[in-house]
């Protein structure tokens, strides 16, 4: 109902359109039907040659000129005074159709029918008028016909319409008023469709224009962006520890990140004295968990060697602390925070400690893989119920045998992929770094990046989430 009505009102919006153009087509037709009529019908004389000697030849030549002199009359005074082209119509209507109704003779039945027929048909074929036009023509037609039965040809009426064409005059008229309303039906919703779809393609190239235009604003907006966001990856990437460094410290390492953005919510930890290294997962991606990327990167800095703190369980129970400190979470009940998995390995005595938040420890000796759960809570975010009982535990390894060790987020183990797109699942995960760990550190990398890219392929899948998974050979 409500698009029924809108089209309706579309209509209405359009309708002096139509009579604009119903004016011109009108004022078209008319004049040039006009001049038809002032040149030919003269000629109609012709077909009376073999009358011109009976008593009537004068009643002849002047209904047939009658036409010619009343429109040729008409289109001056019009040109004088302009009126609607309707008039010219019934003023041509009354030329032809009293002509028409001159009955030459009683046997020239079939001819006069004729007339009559070509008159209708012609008239119809060439009228641009509105439906209430029509009518008044036939009925006209009927009465110069009757007239002229009555007191011209001194006929019987009721013998007229009976035998004498009378009934198929009627029904002539009747077409004629049923052609040229549908004509007149026609031109006007061609005409309003025609225009309405113009219009309509105006509307598209407009807004397809403030689409384009909009899309260079937004294009400009995205590379903005997309600049500053590329600037901030190099300022991240600028808090991140160097290779060269970690090398120096841990010879057979890599690290593989993967941020689902431009920027990361996960980051890697390094310090070298004491020898610390950690896989942090902040609470968001993209430029959110960029920024705490950097908060909890800087905080660690500070515990570390400002405050001294070198105990890993202490590590995360002061960063727990500091991040609701910073973020004012107790006053403003903020959530956000970070899992991390954090080692303090000793060289010297040959031990390694482990403290986790929700992000577990894998490690493998002798060709046997133990995983170490986390706590089930993240550094940061305010749990009123549990405000003050977070305690991180520390965990003790013995490395005096070859340890191999893997820290890392959940990206990895969450990656939608595979041939029916489900996620890769922290057992497969698990089975994977088992099967790859005596292999060189830079081929473990690579074999890991391949699995997951060939993982996300398979089901067609983007990156979810950010991805950091480190190994360690000590």
């Amino acid at each position: 109902m409500e698009t029924t009505a809108i089209i309706e009102q579309e209509v209405l919006n359009l309708e002096p359109e139509w009579q604009k153009e119903y004016a011109r087509l009108g004022n078209f037709y008319a004049k040039w039907a006009a001049f038809l009529i002032i040149f030919t019908f003269p000629l109609g004389i012709l077909l009376y040659l073999d009358f011109l000697n009976k008593d009537n030849w004068l009643q002849l030549w002047a209904i047939q000129l009658l036409p010619s002199v009343l429109i040729a009359i008409a289109l001056i005074i019009r040109r004088l005074r302009d009126f609607p082209h309707e008039y010219l119509v019934l003023i041509m209507a009354f030329g032809i159709f009293a002509s028409a109704a001159h009955k030459v003779a009683e046997q020239d039945f079939v001819f006069y029918l004729l007339n009559n027929s070509i008159c209708l048909i012609f008239s119809a074929v060439l009228m641009v008028v509105k439906p209430v036009f029509p009518p008044i023509i036939v009925i006209y037609i009927l009465i110069i016909n009757l007239i002229a039965q009555k007191y011209i040809y001194q006929n019987d009426l009721s013998d007229y319409f009976a035998r004498q064409g009378g009934m198929v005059l009627v029904v002539g008229g009747m077409v004629f008023v049923m052609v040229t309303w549908f004509r007149y039906q026609i031109l006007r919703n061609n005409f309003l469709n025609s225009l309405a779809l113009q219009q309509s393609y105006q509307k598209l190239a407009q807004q397809n224009q403030i689409i384009e235009q909009n899309s260079r604003v937004i294009q400009e907006i995205n590379q903005d962006l997309t600049a500053s966001i590329n600037y901030a990856k190099r300022i991240q990437e600028a808090i991140l520890p160097l290779d060269e460094r970690i090398s120096q410290a841990l010879p057979e390492y890599f690290i593989l990140w993967k941020p689902r953005d431009i920027v990361s919510g996960d980051f890697y930890w390094f310090m070298d004295s004491p020898l610390i290294i950690a896989a942090v997962d902040c609470t968001g991606h993209g430029v959110p968990g960029a920024l705490m990327s950097m908060l909890g990167s800087e905080a660690l800095g500070h515990l570390v060697n400002e405050r001294d703190i070198k105990e890993a369980d202490e590590i995360l129970n002061n960063l727990n602390h500091e991040i609701r400190r910073l973020l004012k979470q107790t006053e403003t009940g903020n959530q956000d925070g970070m899992d991390m998995a954090l080692c303090v390995i000793d060289k010297v005595k040959q031990e390694m400690q482990y403290a986790g938040a929700k992000n577990p420890l894998v490690y493998i000796q002798n060709d046997e893989m133990k995983v170490i759960k986390a706590e089930n809570f993240p550094i940061g975010g305010f749990h009123k119920s549990h405000e003050g009982e977070e305690k991180f535990t520390k965990h003790c390894i013995d490395i005096s045998i070859p340890t191999t060790f893997y820290l890392f987020s959940d990206g990895y183990q969450d990656q939608f992929g595979g041939p029916k797109g489900k996620k890769f699942m922290v057992t497969q995960f698990h089975k994977l770094l088992y099967e790859i760990h005596q292999k060189p550190m830079p081929e473990q990398k690579q074999i890991l990046e391949q699995t997951i890219q060939d993982w996300m392929q398979m089901s067609k899948q983007r990156q979810i989430d950010d991805i950091l998974v480190i190994g360690v050979r000590v």
